[in-house]
This record gives structure tokens, sequence and C-alpha cells, in this order.
């Protein structure tokens, strides 16, 4: 439970982590969070299916912002999680080397681990009622 995926920026590694305390920040900040993951990778709707379910294609580039914004609460709440001193925003930032639509697959890709249904474990658990005297 204490695994987070580790970026390297700069040389330095940091953990990111995509939890409900970053969840209500984003939540905050943007109308929704279907738009923001929208922004966040560059998608918009490209027209309809036959059922009338709009489609997502990619549009434009992924959004810088969303990832400034992002990147810093997603190491900072790592480090948090696991008990490290958190970082200044500005040093994450100056220290990013990676290309912006890779980081932002990345980015993205953890905050669906944030979205995981977690049915399976809730099934395994099986309480022994106590028995009423």
């Amino acid at each position: 439970m204490n695994q987070c995926t580790k970026i390297k920026i700069s040389g330095n590694e940091y953990p990111v982590r995509f939890d409900y305390f970053v969840l209500k920040e984003v939540s905050e900040k943007y109308d929704s969070i279907r738009k923001f993951e929208m922004e966040l990778l560059g998608l918009g709707v490209i027209g309809k299916n036959e059922n009338g379910t709009e489609r997502l294609g990619k549009v434009k580039d992924p959004s810088i912002s969303c990832i400034m914004f992002l990147l810093p609460k997603m190491i900072n709440s790592a480090l948090d999680y696991l008990g490290f001193e958190q970082v200044e925003e500005k040093q994450i930032i100056r220290e990013i080397d990676i290309n912006f639509a890779e980081l932002s697959d990345i980015l993205h890709d953890e905050m669906n681990k944030c979205f995981k249904s977690t049915v399976e474990v809730k099934k395994k658990y099986n309480p022994t009622p106590k028995k009423v005297v």
C-alpha cells in the first residue's frame, strides 16, 4: 500500500500520487473532473456515436497549466503520504525536463488509479457476525 509510482525529473526521483486530497484541489480549481482530464490530455468532442454519445479525440496539445498545477500537487501528496518533507512547487516546475505530452500521460495514468474500483477487495472481506445472546 505504500507503493507510489516514481517519476524522474532533472535526475531527481520523486514519488507521485493522485489521491482524494489532490482530487479535492482539482475540483476546487476546475469546473469538473472530466473537463480537467480533457484539458490535461488535450481532448475534445470530435463528434457523436450513432447512439448520440459524445466521441472524444485529440484536438490540441496537453495543457501546460494543468501539468504545472497537477505535478507539484501529486508529488507533495506522495511525499506527505510517505512521511517526507514536501518540496516547493516552483522547484518541481523548474526541474521538469520530460516532454509535456509524455508527462501528461504519466499524470493521467496515476489519476486513473484513484478511480479504479476496489469492489473485488471489498467482496473478500466477510466478517463473522457476533451472536446476540
